[in-house]
């Protein structure tokens, strides 16, 4: 049995995966999201190979015809999370050389965590360690301004999360390779964006 996710507040509804939502289900009767944000930490390369790894936050969209499954596809990756019949598992490629950066140990299914099959550098290895976890982005208002301004799909976005004094949850969208960071400010109706300028300068 899979460890129930975290849900505060709406979030667009997907195609049903009754694998893991439904009635007695491991995440309850609650509709299955089409987005999922994958959280990927602790990637490193092996040598030679010196790219830098998919660390961060990448948001995830549900599979066209399989509704247990999200992917995102990038400049560099090429990355998924599934719910099988009784497993669970989470791949990311990078697309130049198609050599895995992560591929996850089969996990029970409806498990929100993977690590990486690889923990240790070897002769011919691209890269190793690492795990990553699944969660949903907690308002659909805020899905829409993250794929708005593309922040998901570019390579290198990170994310860092508040909690206000008030109660309130600000969550920050940033880029290295853009000139723009996205906050996202939250309460239980609505989420408010607030753009500014980042990095250098």
């Amino acid at each position: 049995m899979g460890t129930p996710i975290d849900i505060e507040g709406d979030y667009e509804e997907g195609n049903p995966c009754t694998r893991c939502w439904g009635p007695g289900k491991p995440f309850g009767d609650v509709p299955t999201p089409k987005y999922m944000v994958l959280n990927v930490s602790g990637v490193f390369p092996c040598p030679p190979n010196e790219k830098n790894p998919p660390n961060g936050s990448w948001l995830l969209t549900q599979a066209e015809g399989f509704p247990c499954a999200w992917n995102l596809t990038t400049s560099n990756y090429i990355m998924g999370f599934g719910f099988g019949v009784d497993f669970t598992e989470c791949w990311i490629r990078d697309i130049p050389s198609d050599k895995f950066w992560f591929r996850g140990l089969p996990e029970p299914v409806c498990t929100t965590f993977n690590k990486n099959w690889w923990s240790e550098c070897t002769p011919g290895l691209f890269a190793a360690g690492g795990v990553v976890k699944i969660g949903y982005i907690k308002h659909p208002i805020a899905q829409k301004l993250l794929l708005e301004n593309n922040l998901n799909k570019q390579d290198g976005t990170f994310m860092q999360n508040w909690l206000l004094e008030n109660g309130i949850e600000v969550a920050r969208y940033a880029n290295l390779q853009t000139p723009m960071c996205v906050y996202v400010k939250f309460d239980s109706n609505l989420a408010e964006m607030h753009l500014e300028p980042f990095g250098p300068g």
